[in-house]
């Protein structure tokens, strides 16, 4: 979950390890005199969600959850209690529920590990001058492996950026989901070339269409790229830059 403050509302995403509930963002607004959430999403094939959240204390909240199809129909219809408790970690047992992964997630579980970053910044509308950083990369699996996060910190350690990815077997495309100080949730999706090694990933924007590419010249190595354009071509980023894996 996180606030949109460009947009003045709330932004959540959901995933899951079982693939069996549809996953997408939901758009929300609080409240005060109520304490309350109130989120909705647009799902796959014309189904939309409505969940609110109702804070009744400090430690005790009551939610609800409901899927509709275009016409009306009804879905699903789930409310519940929630207590809050002591924060535990899941056991591995606990993590690895759920449907198996699809096999197009062996590519992106090649990348898990923690890796060294050389990148250039070129000059573009955002970057006026040419800039070069370094910064490590650590991804992990998550949910059972249906998933990957790729967490990017800075020189001194700095948390600046988190990437979730995976493969929709539905939709037979690679998704992607960034969140940076700067941006709240962008969405890119995309497919492999076997051919190249490469995976590119596009975010086609209202005004901005910003496409990624990852090579992977040998499984130590990637070649990563990010460009950001407008219709009339004028470029707003372009990054480049180099992963090593170090373990």
């Amino acid at each position: 979950m996180a606030y949109d403050a460009e947009k003045r509302e709330f932004r959540q995403f959901y995933f899951d390890s079982d693939g069996g509930m549809p996953r997408g963002e939901n758009r929300g607004t609080w409240d005060e005199t109520t304490k309350t959430f109130t989120w909705k999403g647009n799902l796959p094939n014309g189904v939309t969600s409505t969940q609110s959240h109702r804070f009744i204390d400090n430690d005790m909240q009551e939610w609800m959850l409901a899927f509709e199809d275009s016409t009306g129909k009804v879905l699903l219809d789930m409310d519940a209690k929630a207590k809050r408790t002591p924060l535990a970690t899941p056991s591995d047992a606990q993590s690895q529920r759920g449907k198996a992964p699809p096999p197009e997630m062996k590519l992106l579980q090649q990348m898990v590990g923690t890796w060294q970053e050389s990148n250039v910044s070129r000059v573009a509308e955002r970057t006026p001058v040419e800039t070069r950083t370094k910064t490590t990369l650590k991804v992990t699996p998550i949910l059972g492996g249906r998933f990957i996060r790729c967490e990017v910190f800075d020189e001194d350690g700095k948390a600046i950026a988190m990437m979730i990815r995976t493969f929709d077997a539905e939709q037979q495309a690679y998704r992607q989901w960034m969140f940076h100080p700067g941006s709240c949730g962008v969405e890119s999706r995309g497919q492999w070339d076997d051919a190249t090694n490469t995976l590119t990933l596009t975010d086609e924007g209202q005004r901005i269409t910003s496409t990624a590419t990852l090579r992977f010249a040998d499984k130590d190595t990637i070649q990563w790229s990010h460009i950001s354009r407008d219709r009339q071509g004028k470029v707003y980023l372009n990054i480049e830059g180099k992963s090593v894996r170090q373990r």
